[in-house]
């Protein structure tokens, strides 16, 4: 199978490690993986090296930041959209809320027959901002 995973950055963290090492067993198993990721900026550290040595594909997309903004949203969906409708990939599993949100609206644009959402951490709660928590909850909803 042709799989994608789309995540919003590769830090050193749960959800990344998770999302790498699952590209690493789905590659292991003779799939043909992908992991595409916005920009990896963080004190936490990278995993973009291993990402970029793991026998898989590995791409950044520019505009898939982690914080909510609309023409970078709109951007990194339409770039998305536009690589997948290119892949033709059987299945997209995203990982994490922004990613979340995006890659599976992406994907179901793109026509992927499968799509797969792993949620590692609520995307939203009460220490976030009202209207953040209620823009999460909504995509969350529509998706």
């Amino acid at each position: 199978m042709r799989i994608v995973h789309i995540i919003t950055r590769l830090i050193i963290g749960g959800a990344q490690e998770n999302t790498v090492l699952s590209c690493e067993g789905l590659r292991a198993r003779g799939h043909d993986v992908y992991l595409w990721s916005g920009p990896t900026t963080g004190p936490e550290g990278s995993l973009v090296a291993r990402a970029t040595h793991g026998g898989y594909a590995y791409q950044e997309f520019p505009d898939l930041i982690r914080s909510i903004s609309p023409l970078h949203d709109l951007r990194a969906l339409r770039a998305l959209r536009q690589r997948l409708e290119q892949l033709r990939p059987d299945v997209v599993h995203t990982h994490s809320s922004k990613a979340g949100v995006i890659g599976r609206i992406a994907a179901t644009l793109a026509g992927v027959p499968q799509i797969v959402h792993t949620i590692h951490g609520m995307s939203f709660n009460r220490t976030q901002r009202y209207w953040t928590r209620e823009a999460y909850a909504l995509a969350e909803r529509f998706c």
